[in-house]
């Protein structure tokens, strides 16, 4: 009788891991992020950066005639400007 009564409370323990386990996966790929842009209003500047996903790239933005780049930033071997349009 002792084995069935340890046995019936792992199987407790185990479908609460399960539980808690579950109920933490879902949560974490649910949570959306919603970028935040700083962008100026100012008229005359030629160029504006704005932020990816990734956060060592962004996209350069020629207001004057639409031209576009995406531009890495990191350790001088690791930087780059690539025109994307």
């Amino acid at each position: 009788m002792k084995i069935n009564k340890e046995y019936s409370f792992m199987k407790k323990i185990v479908f609460l891991l399960f539980i808690i386990l579950t109920y933490t996966t879902i949560n974490a790929q649910s949570t959306v992020e919603v970028p935040i842009q700083n962008i100026s209003s100012d008229v005359v500047l030629e160029y504006r950066l704005f932020s990816t996903n990734n956060i060592y790239m962004f996209i350069k933005l020629n207001t004057r005639n639409g031209q576009m780049w995406q531009v890495q930033w990191g350790k001088e071997e690791d930087r780059m400007v690539i025109s994307i349009n």
